[in-house]
């Protein structure tokens, strides 16, 4: 006989599968932006960063990145810690933002080395995902996060993972492919409130339990859910989620380096290093 907690989760898996079907539940398309464009744009941007390549030989431990970008002028550090997401900082420029490491040259002149680029699209508020493979590779991809298309009210969640997902926020549910998302619309009476928040995904084979808990959101505000491959475990899906704060004029100053940065200033809220994983 099934014990009450694996029958539970076998009923959560059941409703999340079966009422993510229907034709209404499908998500939106491809989450990133393109279209570069070398005249100046205005962006607001977050990174979130992703490390997945393989630290068995080394006796390092990595914490994140340091990345440098130019805007007007001035150069400006962004720390992103592995699994969490940075605060916001502004950007002028084209479309395609470039993130570069200075070093001295054999003259001793400082120059600027590219690390990694990314198309932010049309001017906005992106996510920025930077993702080291396991091969040292960077790689990064923007999600257009603006106001104009994640609208007040609203938690969106975002498949970043390679396996199909399941998500149900409050009374809907929806089916994410990879590379999907999905906003759901949530209303309270109070200024913060709890919804229901259920997550499972399928790896090919089986399906398992990512989240089932009551999830805290404000009012008329917009949170965001980000589902990625853990950095420990890549065969698992976790997610990273922050609350984007209302829209206000950002001034950019650099951060430390990852290794002196206080955890605790970091936007997101990650299930990344969550013994359950």
């Amino acid at each position: 006989m099934l014990s009450n907690i694996h029958k539970g989760i076998v009923s959560l898996l059941t409703l999340l599968f079966v009422s993510s079907a229907t034709p209404s539940a499908f998500a939106q398309g491809n989450i990133f932006e393109g279209g570069a464009s070398n005249a100046n744009r205005s962006y607001t941007f977050y990174v979130l960063f992703l490390d997945y390549m393989s630290n068995e030989n080394s006796n390092v431990i990595e914490l994140g990145i340091d990345l440098k970008f130019a805007t007007e002028g001035q150069v400006y550090q962004v720390g992103a810690m592995i699994g969490n997401i940075t605060r916001a900082f502004s950007y002028i420029g084209p479309s395609m933002l470039t993130f570069f490491r200075e070093q001295a040259n054999a003259k001793g002149e400082t120059i600027r080395v590219p690390m990694v680029s990314a198309d932010l699209g049309k001017s906005g508020t992106k996510l920025v995902v930077v993702v080291r493979r396991q091969d040292g590779r960077l790689n990064a991809k923007a999600m257009d996060i603006d106001r104009s298309n994640f609208r007040d009210g609203n938690v969106r969640v975002v498949n970043f993972s390679s396996q199909e997902i399941m998500s149900k926020v409050g009374d809907n549910s929806a089916r994410l492919s990879a590379m999907q998302s999905h906003d759901y619309p949530v209303t309270g009476k109070h200024k913060k409130f709890l919804v229901r928040l259920a997550i499972a995904a399928f790896d090919g084979e089986e399906s398992y339990i990512i989240e089932n808990r009551r999830f805290a959101v404000r009012k008329n505000g917009r949170k965001l859910i980000v589902l990625h491959h853990s950095p420990n475990k890549p065969e698992k899906v976790i997610y990273t989620s922050f609350s984007l704060p209302e829209q206000s004029i950002v001034s950019n100053y650099s951060d430390e380096e990852v290794k002196d940065l206080d955890k605790s200033t970091l936007q997101g809220v990650s299930s990344y290093g969550n013994p359950n994983e």
